[in-house]
C-alpha cells in the first residue's frame, strides 16, 4: 500500500510539471501570436483561434465597448446563424454582456445549466443563443477600463472547471492589451495618414491609394478618373477675413466634396489650398460632370465672417486614365496641366486634359 501510495504521488508531481511545461509553451505560443497581431481584426482571429486550440468551444464571440457612447459592438461571433449580427450594436442593458462590463468580473458566476438559459439574455433580447448548457462571459480589462468581453460557451453541461476558467481568463487578458495597443496603432496610422486640418487623407495617403487603384484599373482594364481642385484666391480670403476663417473655408470644401463622391472614391487635401479626387472606374464624361457638380455646390456656398459674408470658387483640372495618361506621374502631371489651363483662362470652371 505505501509503495502504491508513493508511486501515485509521483506520477502526481511528474503529471504537475508536464501540465506546468505545456502551460508555459501555451503561454509563450500565445504572446508570440499576439505579438504578430497589429490591427484589431488580427488580434480577434488570434483570439478566436487560440481559444479553440485550448479548449474546443462550440460558441465564441468578442464584444467591444465604448464607454463615450455607453453602447456595445459584436465584433466576432463563430456561429453561423448568427453571423449576422457581426457588427451589430446594442446599448447597455441587463444582459450578461452588460452585467460583465460593469462588474468587471467573470459571468455567470454559477452553472449557467442552472439557471433558465434559454430565457437568459446574453447580449440584447434581439439575439437569442439557444442550446448551449455551459456559457462564460469574460471581461477584457486593460488598466482597470472595460474595453469589452469573451463570451465562450459550450453544449455539454457543467465544462468549465476551474483550469479552463483559469486559462481562458488569462487569453482575456492577452485579448485586452492587443487590443489596447491595436488601437493605439491604428491611432498612429490616422495620425500619419490624415490631415490633421480637415480629417480626410493627406498627401502621402493620397499616392498610397492611386498606386492601388492604377494597380486594379490595369489588371481589369478599367478607367479612373483624377480630379484636381484649387481654391481660387483663396490668398485674399486670407488677408480680407483672416486664417481663421480660412482654415473653415478648407473644412467647409473637405467636406462638400465627402458628400458629393460615391462612397467607393477618394478624397485627398493635395496641399494648401488643393484637394484631389481618385474616381475608381469612371471615364472623362463621368469625371467631367462629377467637377461640375463640385463646382457649383461649392460656387453656391456662403460664409458667414466678422467683416460681411462672402463665396468662393473653384477650378478643377481632369484626366482619364488609360485613355489621356500612361501612368501615375503622367495621370497626375496631366491634371496639373488642366488645373493650370483654369487658372489661366478665368478660373470658376473645370477643365478635362483633352480640351487643352
Amino acid at each position: 500500500g505505501r509503495e502504491i501510495m508513493r508511486a501515485i504521488k509521483i506520477e502526481q508531481i511528474f503529471y504537475n510539471m508536464d501540465r506546468d511545461k505545456i502551460e508555459k509553451e501555451n503561454f509563450f505560443k500565445t504572446s508570440e501570436k499576439f505579438n504578430h497581431a497589429l490591427t484589431m481584426d488580427q488580434v480577434l482571429q488570434v483570439t478566436e483561434d487560440t481559444a479553440n486550440e485550448i479548449v474546443g468551444p462550440d460558441f465564441i464571440a468578442i464584444t467591444t465597448y465604448n464607454e463615450k457612447l455607453n453602447q456595445h459592438e459584436i465584433k466576432k461571433v463563430n456561429w453561423s446563424h448568427l453571423k449576422e449580427f457581426e457588427g451589430f450594436v446594442f446599448p447597455n442593458n441587463y444582459g450578461l454582456i452588460s452585467s460583465v462590463i460593469k462588474n468587471k468580473h467573470i459571468l455567470p458566476h454559477v452553472g449557467f445549466e442552472q439557471h433558465h438559459r434559454d430565457k437568459q439574455i446574453i447580449f440584447c433580447p434581439e439575439i437569442s443563443v439557444k442550446g448551449l448548457k455551459s456559457l462564460k462571459v469574460f471581461p477584457l480589462i486593460a488598466m482597470d477600463k472595460p474595453l469589452g468581453t469573451l463570451v465562450v460557451g459550450k453544449k455539454e453541461a457543467r465544462f468549465f472547471n476551474f483550469d479552463r476558467e483559469n486559462i481562458l481568463s488569462r487569453l482575456a487578458n492577452f485579448t485586452a492589451i492587443s487590443l489596447t495597443n491595436a488601437l493605439m496603432y491604428w491611432e498612429m496610422q490616422k495620425l500619419a495618414t490624415t490631415d490633421g486640418l480637415t480629417g480626410i487623407n493627406n498627401h502621402r495617403r493620397f499616392q498610397e491609394s492611386l498606386d492601388d487603384v492604377i494597380s486594379r484599373v490595369e489588371r481589369y482594364n478599367r478607367q479612373v478618373s483624377l480630379i484636381l481642385c484649387d481654391i481660387d484666391h483663396f490668398k485674399l480670403v486670407n488677408d480680407t477675413y483672416g486664417h481663421r476663417m480660412g482654415d473653415n473655408v478648407l473644412k467647409r470644401i473637405a467636406r462638400i466634396l465627402r458628400e458629393e463622391v460615391r462612397g467607393a472614391d477618394y478624397v485627398a487635401r493635395y496641399g494648401g489650398e488643393e484637394f484631389v479626387i481618385i474616381l475608381e472606374e469612371t471615364d472623362r464624361k463621368g469625371g467631367k460632370y462629377m467637377a461640375e457638380r463640385i463646382r457649383e455646390k461649392v460656387q453656391n456656398q456662403v460664409f458667414t465672417s466678422d467683416v460681411g459674408k462672402f463665396s468662393i470658387t473653384m477650378s478643377l483640372g481632369i484626366c482619364t486614365f488609360p485613355i489621356d495618361a500612361k501612368n501615375k506621374e503622367d495621370l497626375i502631371e496631366k491634371s496639373d496641366q488642366a488645373l493650370y489651363y483654369c487658372k489661366e483662362h478665368g478660373r470658376n470652371q473645370s477643365i478635362s486634359f483633352d480640351q487643352i
